[in-house]
């Protein structure tokens, strides 16, 4: 039994594999079943056996990667610290995080770049939303707090110092991605969280 189970997770992950190459090469419209199977070296019932089709395929991509950048947030601050320090750990571990590993850069890719709309995707789209807005809330709560320490400027909303934050980290990896991979992400995931750090500090 316990080979069997470790087969099927094999067989779900190569299905899962093989479709985010498809959908990041092709497009969700053009990629077909029967190319994701083939990619896979499985047959359409094996296919059908782990989904039921082509959109669960892609919401199951989508799903596991929206998941990441709140369990990396939750994480950085359960290990606790100062908080100008935790806000850099959750910025730099979610660009350490594409840099390092294709499958989930890939899918990152494939949200920030090549997202399409229609019903079939409904799940998907609802799912990336939730997520999210899980982070921001999170965020959110975080700075929160933080500014009634009097950790962060008081001047400026937690929700904007939320949207501030992601939107530095996502316009980099924007930045980064769509030149190619030219410059080093990781030492300027670094460079960048002090210019936020400095940006986030109390004013004198």
């Amino acid at each position: 039994m316990k080979r069997t189970q470790e087969d099927a997770a094999l067989t779900r992950e190569a299905l899962l594999m093989a479709a985010l190459s498809i959908f990041s090469r092709r497009g969700y419209a053009a990629s077909t079943l029967a190319e994701i199977a083939q990619a896979a070296q499985v047959t359409r019932g094996a296919l059908y056996h782990h989904f039921s089709g082509k959109s669960e395929l892609y919401t199951t991509l989508i799903a596991q990667a929206a998941q990441q950048p709140g369990m990396i947030a939750a994480q950085a601050i359960a290990e606790g610290g100062d908080f100008l320090e935790i806000i850099r750990r959750v910025f730099v571990r979610q660009l350490e995080l594409l840099s390092s590993d294709p499958t989930y850069r890939a899918t990152a890719e494939l949200v920030m770049f090549r997202l399409e709309y229609g019903p079939e995707l409904d799940t998907a789209h609802t799912l990336l939303s939730a997520e999210r807005a899980a982070t921001l809330r999170l965020l959110t709560g975080a700075f929160e707090e933080a500014r009634a320490q009097g950790a962060v400027r008081r001047d400026l909303a937690p929700e904007e110092l939320s949207r501030s934050f992601m939107a530095l980290q996502i316009g980099l990896f924007q930045l980064w991605s769509s030149g190619s991979h030219t410059f080093d992400l990781v030492a300027s995931a670094h460079a960048l969280a002090d210019v936020l750090i400095a940006g986030l500090k109390p004013l004198p």
